[in-house]
């Protein structure tokens, strides 16, 4: 066995020592012709321009990149005439994390033929029984859809049996029956992570932006908005989809004609915590989350601003749903029957949903239980304004003021990190809601050369900010008394920018110098109180990127 290892470990390393650069369109002319080419462990580099081709990595384990990025290299499958090779990029054959497609736009797939079930998938990119890394690319304007009776599955990308990871791509306009963004469905194989990507403008019948179908993928840092589909117009999970996760994603301005504006749940039990859900709508049951004969925890989710037509602005559980409603703020959801919550008996069906350590707004009296069903209004629930920092613009960060700090319950936490990657429970005690109240430092608006934004700091009411400003971050951070120093030392410029007023929210106007170059990162990081003070605390850095 020892010697079959070291035998191994000669073979990887060889492949590696001759691994090679391969140009697009100076070595080859097509993409398809480089992957062909290439052997193990090779980089493919595409100049700009524009590919009118399907391509497939036929198992390669090999880096397909863009050299200029996807605004500038794209990959045009332009409705071939062979209806079964319509992906964009296809991953087929047992590809692995090692084949890597990074920093294209895919447009015009229409979709390949699924050999075990017949159906047509992934208008952008086919992957079936693999578990491939996509990176930054743009996913746009794909169809999947069968030539016969338009029927298929994931518009921008199908997944098959999938493992792999999707992250920080832009994936919007694509259209498909189930998952008109993203589709994931297992029969005996992985699930994929997608994570930090933003997916928007997608149809779908199910599923505007996602649709798991008997899957398990992890779904983290996503921006989800402005989907559409008749149920869960931004995510749907279904059919024993119980092993999904859904944490710490923005799930904003999403639309279903039946149920789930924001989320539907149908028939399984997923992971659903850390999300904030706003401005979701559905033209019948559950604006933000509509559950269907599941069992669900929604945990530390900030769902505001959802609407429905007919009933549930914020939840709704019905057909035998049993749903926990913990470490929440559920504020400004609106519906005629059961504004923020509604238990239905559809069907002669009891369903139950408990609630503890909530923000509520209107408490149980905006809540319908339907006859048969239960409500467990639990302890710790509030009806008190949550307080954000600027709710009417979408920040959702908790204020120093605020009811809904520390004041949840600690044995219903589940992970260590808040909607924003700070600690969960930063003052001992968690807070209810995606935002764990902590000093934080970002900014609202686009950083453009010339222009002014404005920068905000969360922290104590009278606590003096001294902001710093580097060009860049440090190997390792220097640790402090007041926690981790990041920015490289010494600074561009540092000074105080005044002190937290009473809301517990400081606006300082910035300008951008006129210098800046688009696509250039600056980072800031800020002294929140005086120092050598037990209330004072660094934030932790903010990366500002130039528009």
């Amino acid at each position: 066995m020892r010697q079959a290892l070291v035998v191994f470990g000669i073979l990887f390393l060889s492949a590696l020592a001759h691994s090679a650069i391969i140009y697009v369109p100076d070595d080859h002319p097509t993409i398809q012709g480089a992957i062909d080419a290439s052997q193990f462990g090779d980089t493919v580099i595409v100049r700009p321009g524009t590919y009118v081709e399907n391509i497939d990595f036929s198992g390669k384990p090999v880096t397909v990149q863009s050299e200029q990025g996807a605004e500038v290299t794209i990959i045009d499958g332009q409705n071939p005439s062979d209806p079964t090779k319509g992906s964009v990029v296809t991953f087929a054959s047992q590809e692995t994390a090692l084949s890597k497609l990074e920093g294209f736009t895919l447009i015009n797939g229409t979709g390949s033929l699924d050999p075990l079930i017949g159906l047509y998938w992934g208008g952008g990119i086919f992957c079936y029984k693999s578990s491939p890394w996509i990176a930054e690319c743009i996913i746009k304007n794909n169809v999947a859809e069968d030539p016969a009776n338009q029927d298929g599955l994931g518009g921008g990308i199908g997944c098959i049996d999938c493992g792999g990871i999707i992250i920080s791509n832009a994936i919007h306009n694509n259209s498909a029956v189930d998952g008109g963004g993203i589709v994931c469905i297992v029969h005996t194989g992985d699930s994929p992570t997608i994570l930090n990507n933003e997916i928007y403008l997608n149809q779908a019948e199910s599923g505007g932006a996602i649709r798991t179908d008997d899957a398990s993928p992890l779904i983290v840092g996503n921006l989800i908005h402005s989907n559409s589909a008749e149920w869960g117009g931004g995510i749907d999970m279904d059919n024993n989809s119980s092993g999904t996760s859904v944490m710490s994603n923005l799930i904003s301005n999403n639309n279903a004609t039946t149920g789930g504006g924001g989320i539907g749940i149908g028939d399984c039990s997923p992971n659903v915590e850390n999300n904030i859900i706003v401005g979701n709508t559905s033209q019948i049951v559950g604006g933000a989350v509509a559950c269907s004969a599941s069992n669900v925890v929604l945990e530390n989710n900030t769902i505001v601003g959802n609407a429905a037509v007919n009933s549930g602005g914020a939840l709704s559980a019905d057909e035998t749903s049993d749903v926990t409603v913990v470490n929440s703020v559920l504020w400004d959801n609106s519906a005629p029957s059961g504004p923020e919550i509604y238990i239905g008996n559809w069907a002669s069906s009891t369903s139950s949903v408990t609630v503890s350590h909530c923000d509520v707004d209107g408490g149980q009296s905006l809540v319908h239980v339907s006859s048969g069903c239960t409500l467990n209004w639990g302890a710790g629930n509030i009806d008190d304004d949550p307080l954000f920092a600027d709710g009417a613009n979408d920040d959702y960060h908790l204020t120093w003021s605020s009811p809904c700090r520390d004041v949840g319950d600690n044995n219903a936490v589940t992970t260590s990190m808040d909607y924003e990657g700070n600690p969960r429970t930063a003052l001992g005690t968690v807070d209810m809601g995606a935002d764990e109240y902590y000093y934080s430092l970002y900014y609202m608006g686009d950083v453009v050369p010339g222009s002014t934004f404005t920068i905000k700091v969360v922290g104590y009411p009278t606590a003096p900010i001294t902001l710093a400003f580097s060009s860049a971050l440090a190997n390792f951070p220097l640790n402090t008394p007041h926690g981790d120093l990041w920015l490289q030392w010494p600074p561009a410029w540092s000074g105080p920018i005044g002190s937290v007023p009473g809301n517990g929210v400081l606006d300082f106007t910035a300008t951008a110098p006129a210098g800046w170059i688009a696509g250039d990162i600056k980072y800031l990081q800020a002294l929140v109180g005086p120092w050598g003070a037990s209330l004072t605390r660094l934030t932790d850095p903010a990366a500002l990127i130039v528009e």
